[in-house]
């Protein structure tokens, strides 16, 4: 075979290939799908997926089926949307999600993996109803303090956090909001300093996990020790105006657990016996004076 005959010989071959390829090819993909899902989560604010997707021109018969997605979400078949909330349970953890978009005989699988984050809190959160609060005021029955701080002030230090300051003088005698069991205290450290991480202060666990904590007591403020089991309305210290404090105060807020104090944990709480103002939410109203109220524990 010559050089020439040879040469057309593979443009034929090429050709052919070429045809055969051409004829037997996939046309591409029967359902495209518009936009990646977005894979974070957090735990507080609700996870929205849009699943959009192209067929044919019209979209004709185009649907979308859940093969696999955690039980938090859900998938609205009218609108083609993923959504649910995660929640605290749900926090760190990672999912799969797996969709499957169909029409007729065509289908395009949808796979990736979800991660839930710690969210901001949300500031504008119900507190639910005060009667039945699981809490009673830190204080005596009969006794008014002004709220000096309350949750989530936009210029002081309660920015993005769950927690209330109380105004009250020296050694007033600090109760248990609720019945549980000591997991941290200290009182070594003397008042007045305005040294922020010198604070004094108790951390009580209930029986759900959340962690109270009352801070800024007074030296040798504390009167209970750790493994204490301490039931509500009980003494458990004396308040004061140690560590980064700008006067004599009681600081104290509710926490998801034990695990992390950080403010992002914090979580809303009011009290049972509070009478005062209350703001939309139910919570505590900073300037407002609240009388602790008898109450049934």
């Amino acid at each position: 075979m010559t050089y020439s005959s040879f040469h057309l010989f593979r443009i034929i071959l090429f050709a052919l290939l070429l045809g055969l390829s051409c004829c037997n090819q996939d046309e591409g993909p029967s359902i495209v799908l518009i936009g990646d899902p977005p894979i974070t989560a957090v735990h507080n604010r609700p996870y929205t997926y849009e699943i959009k997707a192209e067929a044919d021109a019209d979209n004709n018969g185009l649907s979308i089926q859940t093969i696999q997605i955690p039980n938090w979400l859900s998938l609205d078949a009218d609108s083609n949307t993923l959504s649910g909330t995660a929640g605290w349970s749900n926090l760190d953890r990672t999912f799969s999600v797996e969709l499957q978009a169909t029409q007729g005989d065509k289908t395009l699988n949808i796979s990736y993996t979800l991660i839930v984050a710690l969210g901001e809190i949300i500031c504008d959160s119900p507190f639910g109803n005060p009667s039945e609060s699981e809490y009673a005021l830190p204080y005596n029955i009969g006794e008014s303090y002004r709220m000096w701080q309350s949750y989530c002030h936009p210029q002081w230090s309660h920015k993005n956090w769950f927690s209330y300051d109380f105004d009250m003088p020296m050694g007033t005698e600090i109760l248990a909001s609720r019945t549980g069991t000591v997991i941290f205290e200290r009182d070594e450290f003397e008042d007045g300093t305005n040294v922020s991480g010198n604070e004094n202060f108790i951390f009580i666990q209930h029986i759900d996990g959340t962690v109270v904590h009352y801070v800024h007591l007074m030296k040798d403020g504390s009167l209970v020790s750790v493994g204490q089991k301490v039931e509500q309305g009980e003494l458990i210290g004396l308040s004061g105006n140690s560590g980064g404090s700008a006067g004599p105060h009681l600081h104290t807020s509710q926490f998801i657990g034990r695990s992390n104090f950080d403010r992002q944990y914090s979580i809303p709480m009011n009290y049972k016996n509070a009478a005062g103002e209350l703001n939309a939410n139910n919570g505590l109203v900073i300037e407002v004076y609240y009388e602790a109220l008898p109450y049934e524990n």
